[in-house]
């Protein structure tokens, strides 16, 4: 079948040239195919009768570049998709070509020869004894790059030469490939939820998201397991719904604050080398924070107390002194009057009404609630 075809220009009086044509078709040999220019022209390749040579072209070769489905059966090694998962490290291999080199780049990224860089372009680096030759000096080769931090999707292995300058992403103009990521998409998510109150985080979407992904709310997606007690929390309840996933409701405890949407695949423990949790998002707690912010009051005298600082509070939220917070318990004596609220005098205090307290002295919780109704969504 054809391959490309290229015209020639007269550089001089004995030498004719492509000029500067960036060739991208497939590594292979190809003929030098010579038409006379005069009388009936050279407009079809029926018109190029002479070979007069060979031409050597380095370069990968893909499924997509192979011309009939006869091409494909002899190159039963070629791989049509290659998949790797956001966070992890990513290692492809059958990457096909003629005289290729391990000391050739590859990289990642969404359009091959870009002049601006894809802020999550992958660079890939060849390993191991991967590396084979066959008599056609046709090689094929692995290679892998560091945890994964595209978006999920799908997009272009761009190949660039050992014999070139390969330090920028516009010398990589030729296509090895594509490779998709599966991972959360897009990274940019947000929701809101409400400290202490019932919380439905819906709708997050991806590419091959499973049900037994795990996802977290963290201050940061890089921290270790041990930081996931006060300052974060990890759930994988999915509630499936075509390529978009959701959580029912739960109660979040967390400090009000700005956090991350973390997001780990099914199988991996995100924890080792190699393997991280993926940022997709944010999700902003409306609650007290920092906590716990202690106070002091006097049995027997007026209870006010400095207000409470966290993320959107509100002149209707509500303070209450329990034993513990969120359970209906019994504080002895007269206990502490009112539930406290924001002095209408000084928005700066909380003030728990005009009554003494009475109960023993000892430490209560503070116990703060919302004061707008209903359950916070994560939509």
């Amino acid at each position: 079948s054809l391959g490309p075809t290229y015209t020639a220009h007269l550089q001089s009086m004995s030498e004719l040239g492509f000029g500067a044509v960036l060739v991208s078709a497939p590594g292979g040999q190809y003929r030098l195919c010579w038409c006379p220019g005069r009388g009936q022209g050279c407009s079809s390749t029926e018109s190029f009768q002479v070979d007069v040579g060979r031409l050597t072209l380095v370069g990968p070769r893909h499924p997509h570049n192979l011309w009939d489905q006869g091409e494909r059966q002899q190159h039963p090694d070629f791989k049509e998709d290659r998949t790797c998962v956001a966070g992890q490290t990513c290692a492809i291999d059958g990457i096909n070509g003629h005289l290729l080199s391990p000391e050739d780049h590859l990289i990642m990224t969404s359009t091959c020869g870009l002049y601006r860089p894809l802020k999550s372009s992958l660079r890939f680096s060849s390993f191991g004894d991967n590396f084979t030759e066959n008599t056609h000096r046709s090689a094929s080769w692995a290679w892998q790059a560091g945890p994964v931090h595209a978006e999920g999707g799908t997009y272009k292995l761009c190949w660039c030469s050992s014999q070139s300058l390969c330090n920028r992403p516009e010398h990589f103009h030729v296509s090895a490939g594509e490779l998709t990521v599966l991972g959360p998409v897009p990274h940019s998510q947000a929701r809101t939820c409400v400290a202490g109150r019932p919380c439905y985080i819906a709708s997050l979407t991806g590419v091959g998201m499973q049900e037994n992904d795990t996802f977290w709310i963290l201050d940061t997606c890089i921290s270790t397991p041990d930081t996931a007690g006060p300052q974060g929390m990890q759930f994988s309840d999915l509630l499936a719904g075509g390529s978009s996933r959701g959580f029912g409701n739960m109660f979040l405890s967390l400090p009000g604050g700005t956090y991350q949407l973390c997001w780990c695949a099914a199988g991996f423990q995100c924890t080792a080398s190699g393997q991280e949790r993926v940022s997709f998002g944010r999700i902003e707690i409306v609650g007290p924070s920092p906590i716990p912010q202690d106070r002091t009051c006097v049995s027997g005298q007026t209870c006010q107390v400095e207000a409470l600082s966290g993320m959107h509070l509100s002149s209707m939220d509500r303070v209450s002194i329990l034993d513990t917070c969120g359970v209906t318990t019994y504080i002895p004596k007269i206990g502490f009057g009112q539930v406290g609220a924001r002095s209408a005098r000084d928005d700066r205090v909380i003030s728990f009404g005009p009554t003494r307290p009475t109960a023993v002295g000892g430490r209560y919780r503070l116990c703060w609630c919302a004061g707008s109704g209903g359950n916070s969504t994560g939509e």
